[in-house]
């Protein structure tokens, strides 16, 4: 039996398989009796003689249930009659938020950043892969978080959009910790009107034709249409 988890996070029991005979023989695990929530690494596998292998039950819960099991995960082994079972319990709870967002602020296509405080009281040192939402908001694959220490993560914003006064961009970032438990923070970031490219300047002659090359680029994934403003100014 695994205990509570919160949705997103994940957490490891590890059992142990020994071949007690003299003949080597093949294991594999019915992995799709465990899906969705739960993983067994490695699901197959050779086992000689007297030998044995570690294996890494993680769950994973994908729904927010009390109840959640799989009945019946079998196991073949090579040359033996029948087949070795496990039944894998568990219960998800929702992850809430943490009270404080995490804000951001700048122009639009400008880069903000802000770092997040991790506290390991445990015993055991944590590498931990934050989960983020909102492709404006972007941090590290991975962040390590060593036995009874502390770390910062830190997030990145680049909006490639305006927002409007009442309505930021929304995202979040998920921390999964080893126990099953996890942080969950709330991302706000603001965009304002983008900064000037650049300043061009020329000195042309009177009644004389000039013709000056805008370099516009695209900063989306995706074909764009520009509409171009002229403010012309009296000298």
């Amino acid at each position: 039996p695994f205990g509570p988890a919160v949705l997103g996070s994940r957490t490891t029991k590890r059992l142990a398989l020994e071949n007690s005979g003299d003949v080597g023989v093949k294991y594999v695990w019915d992995t799709r009796a465990a899906a969705p929530h739960w993983s067994i690494f490695p699901a197959e596998g050779f086992l000689g003689p007297g030998q044995d292998v570690k294996l890494d039950v993680t769950f994973h819960p994908a729904a927010v249930s009390p109840d959640l099991r799989a009945e019946h995960v079998t196991c073949r082994i090579e040359g033996m009659p029948g087949e070795l079972s496990l039944t894998l319990t568990g219960a998800c709870v929702a992850t809430t938020p943490q009270p404080d967002a995490v804000n951001f602020a700048c122009a639009v296509r400008a880069t903000a950043t802000a770092s997040i405080p991790l506290s390991n009281t445990s015993s055991s040192p944590w590498q931990l892969r934050p989960v983020i939402t909102h492709d404006f908001f972007t941090g590290p694959e991975f962040i390590d978080v060593p036995a009874g220490g502390k770390a910062s993560y830190t997030l990145t914003y680049r909006p490639l959009s305006m927002t409007k006064p009442d309505a930021p961009h929304e995202g979040s970032v998920f921390f999964p910790i080893p126990d099953g438990t996890g942080l969950l923070y709330r991302l706000l970031g603001k965009a304002d009107t983008p900064v000037a490219e650049g300043n061009v300047e020329r000195a042309i002659a009177a009644k004389v034709q000039h013709v000056e090359v805008l370099r516009v680029p695209n900063w989306l994934g995706r074909p764009q249409r520009f509409k171009v403003g002229i403010d012309r100014k009296q000298a």
